[in-house]
C-alpha cells in the first residue's frame, strides 16, 4: 500500500470536482492543513492525514449530549 492516496482515491473525496487547482483549494478546507502538489499540478494527500481527519470527527459524546462515562 502506498503512503499517497491514489488519483482515484483523491477524485472520491474530492467529487465532483475534478481539476487539480480546485482539488487542492478544497482538501486544505477538509483537511485543515497544507496541501502540496506534484508537478502536474494534481494534490498530494496522505493516508495520515485521512485517519487524522477521521480521528478529529469522531464525537466524544452522542448526539443527545450525554456522557456515558463514570465520575
Amino acid at each position: 500500500m502506498s503512503i499517497a492516496l491514489t488519483d482515484e482515491e483523491v477524485g472520491e473525496l474530492t467529487k465532483p470536482i475534478r481539476q487539480g487547482a480546485a482539488q487542492v483549494r478544497h482538501l486544505r478546507e477538509l483537511l485543515g492543513c497544507e496541501i502540496k502538489r506534484r508537478p502536474d499540478g494534481r494534490p498530494i494527500v496522505t493516508r495520515d492525514m485521512l485517519a487524522r481527519l477521521q480521528s478529529a470527527e469522531t464525537p466524544a459524546s452522542n448526539d443527545a449530549g450525554l456522557n456515558w462515562g463514570t465520575g
